[in-house]
């Protein structure tokens, strides 16, 4: 532990003395060093933008989804609501079991059971369309996140080339 220290802190003196010494060089390596701070910064942000969309798009498609069952559930209710209410009626008249009563009871099922069916698809591809969208959200943020690196990789060739083109001795080349 104690070598490193003294590693650190001697290497810390000879970039003082070298900056001193190559003051253009010292600011042009520091402005780099901040332009890739600010990128890889900025990079990272707009990641953490895309995960929190992806996020938010997940959310979303599981309110749907809960949406969608308790438009389910309101519609069984509602179905068996109708059913009693055919019952009741019918037996004030005593058919219950046959003509008109069980006819609407058998529709009202029919239409019952074709509405539930179709809120429970609906919820089921709410889940897999908020799903498919937190995908997009997190492969933008990839994106984002590999293009800041590109763009650094990019800062820091041309920091370097501006390092070494402000070598003592060597003059810098005029436009």
């Amino acid at each position: 532990m104690t070598t490193l220290i003294t590693a650190i802190i001697t290497a810390g003196k000879t970039a003082a003395t070298w900056a001193v010494a190559n003051p253009g060089l010292a600011l042009s390596g520091i402005s780099t060093a901040a332009v890739l701070g600010a990128q890889n910064k900025g990079a990272r942000q707009q990641e953490q933008l895309y995960d929190e969309q992806a996020a938010q798009a997940r959310l979303q498609g599981r309110t749907d989804a809960i949406n969608y069952k308790q438009q389910g559930a309101n519609v069984l209710r509602k179905m068996n609501e109708i059913l009693a209410t055919t019952i009741a009626r019918s037996g004030q008249f005593g058919d219950a079991a046959l003509g008109s009563s069980l006819s609407l009871q058998r529709f009202a099922e029919s239409e019952a059971s074709m509405e539930f069916g179709t809120a429970i698809d609906n919820s089921q591809l709410a889940l897999a369309g908020a799903e498919a969208q937190a995908n997009i959200y997190r492969q933008s943020g990839q994106i984002a996140r590999t293009t800041g690196q590109i763009q650094m990789a990019g800062t820091l060739s041309s920091g370097l080339d501006r390092v070494l083109s402000l070598r003592p001795g060597k003059t810098e080349k005029t436009k």
